[in-house]
Order: C-alpha cells, then structure tokens, then sequence
C-alpha cells in the first residue's frame, strides 16, 4: 500500500482525490488545501490540512496546483517522501535537487463537477531513480492507467498538443453554439457530427479524416462563409484554419 498526501483542490485533485480515497492499494492520509472549506466534506475519508506546517510523512506528496505556484510549494514540504508535481508544461527541475523528484502527469482534460475515470487514461511519469520511477508505476497501475515514461521536453510537447487537441477544439464548440445560438438552433443538432469527427479520428487517423471546403478546394462556399461571418477575428481563425488545411492537402 502507498500512503499519499495530495496537495491541492483544483480539478486534478478533486478527480485524484475521488480515485485515491476508494482505493484499497493507496491509503489517503492527508489533503492539504489553503482553503479549507473547499474539501471540508472529504474530512471523514481523510485528514484535512490548511497549513503545510503540519504535513505528515508519506510515500508520496503530490503537487496539484497552478504552474506558477508548484516552487514556493514544494519548498515547504521538508519530509524524505518523493515529491512529484502533476504539470504538463514545467519541468522536473521544479522540484529541488536536493529532494527525491518526480512527475505524475494524466493526458486528460478534468473538472470538479464531472467524475473521470483514470482506468486507460495515459499518465506520463519522470523520475531520477529507478526506485521512484517503480513507485509511480505502482500508483499509475492501481488506478489502472496506461503508463509511459516521459521526459521533461517531451512531456511539453504533448502539453502543447494536447491544447490544440482539448482546449482549442472546445474553444472552437463554443464558437460554433455561438453561432447555431444567434439564429435560435440548438447545439443539439451537432452531437452527431462531433462523436462521428472524434470516432474516424481513432479509426483512421486525422489527416485521413479531413473534410469540408478547404480540404476539397471549394473556393466559393469559402467566400460565402467569409461573407456571413462577422465578426472579424472569426473571420480571421476560418481564414487561418483554412489556409492551414489548403496547404497540407495542396
């Protein structure tokens, strides 16, 4: 059994948290917050802490929160326990040198109010001994994760391809219910074609996937576009996104 002391309460850890306290193989032991109130509720599952004076000894702490606060965090924790951060974008060295240091990183997209399962999901793990990297392959496996070994560069760049992946797409959902919403139709009506997008995607990849106007050189469905859209810096992402596809299927 590995005893864990998760630290932070944004929707990494709200999700970790869910995971760890059902666990049989991992024993919760601490849940540190700067505000209490947010995981009081979890006070019956696990110790609860506002102050990281007051840390207790543990396999693991594992650092759940904003890029810019990982540093000042882990320099409070004085303990011999291996201490990992859970970002995609910074690199190991954001733990001291001076500390056994690692990375637990999950490739999924996470929010409180939405429970997700990490069985399959892929958690890429750094570590600077083999003991450490046994020990989060171990905790990766009893959430029965996908594991895979990943530096710190090349952890950025799936980071970077994950925004375009998740956080742009979405961007683009919002942009289109924007849309359909301007002339009173739901969003409804484009379930279909999103799981259809994301299903050929899987089966035969995206560069085999790609349809629409720029893809088949349809030049004057895409100036009627122009001329319905606008607003300007829509315009200018269809025109962007356009010329991008125009130049990959030249």
């Amino acid at each position: 059994m590995l005893n864990v002391v998760l630290i932070g309460a944004g929707n990494l850890g709200f999700n970790l948290y869910r995971e760890f306290y059902k666990n049989e193989k991992i024993n919760l032991i601490q849940w540190y917050n700067k505000t209490l109130d947010i995981i009081k509720f979890a006070e019956k599952n696990t110790s609860i802490i506002d102050d990281l004076k007051n840390l207790n000894h543990a396999d693991i702490y594992i650092v759940c929160v904003k890029d810019d606060s990982i540093k000042k965090i882990i320099k409070k924790i004085n303990f011999e326990g291996l201490i990992v951060h859970t970002s995609g974008c910074r690199s190991i060295k954001e733990v001291n040198s001076k500390k056994r240091r690692g990375v637990f990183y999950p490739v999924q997209t996470f929010n409180k109010t939405r429970e997700v399962s990490f069985k399959n999901v892929p958690i890429c793990i750094e570590a600077e001994s083999k003991k450490d990297l046994y020990t989060l392959k171990k905790l990766s496996n009893y959430l029965k994760a996908k594991t895979y070994i990943i530096d710190s560069e090349q952890r950025k760049i799936i980071h970077l391809a994950a925004v375009f992946v998740n956080n742009f797409s979405n961007h683009l959902y919002t942009v289109a219910k924007e849309m359909l919403a301007s002339k009173k139709i739901t969003f409804e009506i484009f379930h279909s074609i999103i799981k259809e997008t994301t299903n050929k995607v899987f089966e035969i990849g995206p560069e085999k996937s790609q349809t629409g106007p720029a893809k088949r050189g349809d030049n004057k469905t895409i100036e009627e576009h122009k001329e319905i859209l606008r607003n300007k810096e829509y315009k200018d992402l269809y025109l962007i996104i356009t010329r991008l596809i125009e130049k990959k299927y030249e």
